[in-house]
């Protein structure tokens, strides 16, 4: 029968098969005519589709595209969280959809169901959403599927005229939220040492080598030992390791230089009881030898995990709640453009591959636009220069009143300059110059920690 009882239930099931399809549904009522009357209403709608199925030619599921999709870009380095993506796409999708089913208002259906699909974390109190820029994200997976399926390269069908057709006509447009503009983070060194004084030795040197190099957390806890070169201060990190998949040449300043030095006097210590621990317990598990890295924590390295409950409740307790350790990179790049590095400088440093990363913190530096703000000023003559005694020249020198310089010269041969000597007013073209680019360092406040 179309509609029978299931024991245990109150309602009546739907359940009848047509051109071999087979519909089973719940009717979500108690009365019996009403379960025919939908069970008609589901038999007219899915002979409607056949018959429009037939006229539109091969129809196409959402498997038959995730699965088309895995053997197309599984290789890719970023596919792990991809992969998450189509998870929660087929979620809502279910893999029986036909892909011409698919519309722009069920994908707007689908953005609210994301945006009320809570986060899976760890022992947390309260239940997070997700986020405008992760639902955009996994629409946009979504969307990366439908115009892949819009173009005839997954098609083996043909039309009468040997043309291949596509799976479907045209891929829709992807509805997508608002997200909120970036704003680098503006942390000073004086809060991030407080914080770095409450964390224990292995996550304070982590984050001080972020810091210092601007490297993600794996590259960071990651890092071996033999890639460091501490005569020339650098380190490099392999580009399978990257995000980009391009290797990172690392300079290290005194505060990366620190830490190395500081966990290489540890490794010379105790690299025997680390050794002797993971030959006991960690080999046989297949977890890799622990002397190989820089940071150890308990015997075992690389470190997975910082950002823990010990983490989130240090940053509290200093007024910097919500800091992750991906942050640090932010304020690394945000500390490089207040010093005046160049986007083309950050960009290297920073591991990118285009400028447009590295630009989102160069508003942070207004020191290029000093000279143009000048030349608005309520007065248009500025005030003259008083020379101090200390900067007196005879007459007839070069730049000086007598001269053919004039006067404009004269203030400007005067002004004291600070890569000038005391006492000499002719400009210094030997000197140095530049701007310091790397911070002198953080490491100077931090007291010395013990090993535990």
């Amino acid at each position: 029968m179309a509609v029978e009882k299931r024991p245990g239930s109150k309602f009546w099931q739907i359940r009848f098969e047509h051109e071999g399809i087979t519909v089973k549904r719940s009717s979500k009522t108690t009365n019996k005519q009403a379960a025919k009357d939908y069970e008609a209403i589901l038999r007219a709608d899915l002979i409607k589709e056949l018959a429009q199925a037939e006229r539109e030619g091969p129809q196409h599921a959402w498997h038959e595209a995730s699965a088309k999709f895995e053997q197309e870009n599984g290789q890719l380095a970023s596919w792990e969280r991809t992969a998450r993506d189509v998870k929660v796409l087929t979620e809502l999708l279910t893999p029986e959809q036909w892909l011409r089913r698919i519309t722009y208002t069920k994908l707007l259906g689908m953005r609210d169901e994301l945006q009320r699909r809570p986060i899976k974390g760890n022992g947390w109190k309260t239940v997070k959403l997700w986020t405008p820029g992760t639902v955009n994200r996994c629409l946009s997976v979504c969307g990366w599927i439908l115009n892949r399926c819009a173009s005839d390269d997954w098609s083996d069908d043909f039309d009468d005229a040997g043309n291949k057709v596509p799976w479907i006509t045209k891929a829709p447009t992807i509805p997508k939220l608002e997200v909120p503009t970036f704003e680098p983070p503006n942390v000073t060194r004086e809060k991030v040492c407080e914080l770095l004084n409450l964390f224990p030795l292995h996550t304070a040197d982590a984050s001080v080598f972020a810091l210092a190099t601007g490297l993600r957390l794996m590259n960071v806890t990651g890092m071996e030992r033999e890639r460091i070169d501490r005569k020339r201060c650098v380190c490099w990190v392999p580009g399978y390791e990257t995000k980009n998949g391009d290797p990172i040449p690392v300079a290290l300043n005194d505060d990366a230089m620190a830490v190395v030095e500081r966990w290489e006097a540890l490794h010379a210590e105790r690299d025997h009881e680390w050794r002797a621990h993971w030959q006991a317990h960690g080999q046989a598990e297949g977890q890799p030898d622990p002397t190989r890295y820089l940071i150890v924590y308990r015997c075992r390295a690389p470190i997975q995990r910082l950002t823990t409950r010990m983490w989130h409740r240090h940053c509290a307790a200093v007024g910097l709640k919500g800091l992750t350790f991906h942050k640090l990179r932010h304020i690394w790049a945000s500390w490089q453009a207040q010093a005046g590095t160049s986007d083309r400088i950050l960009m290297w440093m920073g591991g990118w591959k285009s400028v447009q990363m590295p630009q989102r913190y160069t508003h942070l530096d207004a020191g290029l636009l000093a000279p143009f703000a000048s030349r608005v000023l309520l007065r248009p003559e500025p005030p003259a220069l008083v020379l101090p005694p200390s900067y007196d020249t005879p007459p007839g020198a070069p730049g000086m009143p007598g001269t053919d310089c004039g006067e404009g010269a004269a203030a400007l041969s005067a002004a004291p300059d600070e890569n000038q000597h005391s006492g000499d007013v002719s400009p210094c073209f030997g000197g140095k110059g530049g701007t310091r680019t790397l911070d002198p360092g953080i490491m100077s406040t931090l007291a010395k920690k013990k090993v535990a």
